[in-house]
């Protein structure tokens, strides 16, 4: 969430002189805090509402208006880590799973960058060694093959992994798909370290939990916060068969979001969390819409 990168910053200005914004660059120093929120909008039907205007956007952090420094919405690459649950819990959802993540991956920007993160009582990584991310759905598809079901939960672990991994990506919008039962009985980390980390990131999270009659160990309200949380959303397909639907709605969801980025007027350095509000009011209506971003980030500590 929080950045303190020239980079990054410059990054930000370019986007404000460019077509999308015309706003005249600023200058900041290197020292600057930027925060970067993918914002979805969608109307009381649940439909993404595209193309609306920088003017229909508000920031309010801690009850405090803060000024947009840039803004973007197009379909833009994006930095997409699959975590995938390989405990045997999850064993008669294998395939399923296998199929809906491949058609994920394909419904996407051919320029995302891909990963996969597999975790059962350990966690791996299921592209070759030497490679970070992959756009290429054949090499994709080949480590997915690789998805078992056999031994215990780490899923914090996993998600923690996953979380260190895609900060190393240069793309700006970062995003994890957890497609889990939500148990864990074996991860070294616990939920509130997970969660701080998550906080500390620009990452959404989605989650896909897969419950039966059969394995009840699951936590949904694991699920629903790390998704509420960094501004994703919680499916709970009925069926192992819906997996593919979820995965299919978080795809479209990814794919119309909007990039909004400020510096906090509360320049106090103290590692407190930081409530973020985003309103959007439909420039036609006047009404409000319905927005999924992050509940807030955790400020940078000296």
């Amino acid at each position: 969430m929080t950045r303190r990168d020239v980079v990054a910053i410059a990054w930000g200005l370019a986007l404000c002189a460019s077509g999308t914004g015309a706003v005249a660059p600023q200058e900041f120093h290197a020292q600057s805090d930027l925060v970067v929120l993918q914002v979805a909008v969608s109307d009381h039907h649940g439909t993404p509402v595209t193309g609306l205007p920088r003017e229909a956007f508000s920031i309010i952090e801690d009850q405090t208006p803060q000024e947009i420094q840039f803004f973007l919405n197009e379909d833009r690459p994006v930095a997409v880590g699959l975590v995938l649950d390989n405990s045997i819990s999850m064993a008669a959802k294998r395939q399923d799973v296998i199929a809906a993540a491949d058609a994920f991956a394909r419904s996407g920007n051919r320029e995302d960058s891909l990963f996969v993160v597999n975790f059962n009582e350990d966690v791996w990584f299921g592209l070759p060694a030497d490679m970070q991310f992959t756009s290429d759905l054949n090499v994709l598809h080949s480590a997915l093959l690789s998805i078992g079901a056999r031994g215990r939960t780490a899923m914090y672990d996993g998600i923690s992994a996953a979380l260190t991994h895609v900060s190393t990506s240069p793309l700006d919008q970062k995003v994890l798909v957890v497609v889990s039962d939500g148990g864990d009985n074996e991860s070294r980390l616990e939920f509130k370290d997970v969660l701080q980390q998550a906080l500390r990131s620009n990452v959404v999270i989605y989650t896909v939990g897969i419950f039966d009659d059969v394995v009840r160990g699951g936590d949904r309200k694991v699920l629903e916060r790390l998704a509420e949380s960094t501004g994703g959303i919680a499916f709970f397909p009925v069926n192992r068969h819906e997996v593919g639907d979820a995965l299919d709605r978080i795809a479209r969801d990814i794919r119309h979001r909007y990039t909004l980025g400020y510096v906090s007027s509360n320049k106090r350095r103290d590692g407190s969390f930081r409530k973020i509000q985003v309103v959007v009011i439909d420039p036609k209506s006047h009404h409000p819409l319905k927005v999924k971003v992050r509940s807030g980030y955790l400020s940078p500590a000296e």
